[in-house]
């Protein structure tokens, strides 16, 4: 997931910063660009009870009218306080030392984590569709028997 989300943006933008002759701005985006996306992708499959993206929707599992503002404030603070570290890491080497070493601290915990979620299953559950409500009578069939 990483190298089709978070590498190739952090990359492009990089490369843009470093042709606007920008070397410790694009080094901080890359890091954290990428740092960030690692996190993310581990949060969004540390329950392994779905692959994100790839399964299909069953009508009723997703409870997003019950969640959607929790899931917007988490994400409008994600953006704003990762901007923002992103800004104070810029500043010198010393703070983008330290914001390395936080994402790299916090990736590593979510990893493990995750990791130690995979060992406890068993085996995968997939998801069956349900059967359909309506069936269809066969009117001339059962005509024939009477």
């Amino acid at each position: 997931m990483a190298f089709v989300t978070c590498v190739p943006a952090a990359s492009i933008a990089a490369s843009l910063l470093l042709s606007m002759g920008e070397p410790r701005l694009a080094g901080a985006v890359f890091i954290v660009v990428v740092l960030a996306g690692l996190c993310l992708i581990e949060l969004l499959t540390i329950t392994m009870k779905t692959v994100p993206f790839t399964c299909t929707y069953l009508p009723g599992q997703l409870k997003l009218r019950l969640y959607w503002a929790g899931y917007f404030v988490l994400w409008l603070m994600f953006v704003v306080r990762l901007s923002g570290w992103g800004v104070w890491a810029v500043q010198n080497n010393w703070n983008a030392i330290r914001m390395t070493a936080a994402l790299l601290a916090t990736w590593a915990a979510l990893r493990t984590w995750r990791m130690a979620r995979i060992r406890n299953i068993r085996a995968f559950v997939y998801d069956e569709q349900e059967p359909p409500l309506v069936t269809s009578m066969d009117i001339a069939a059962s005509m024939r028997r009477t």
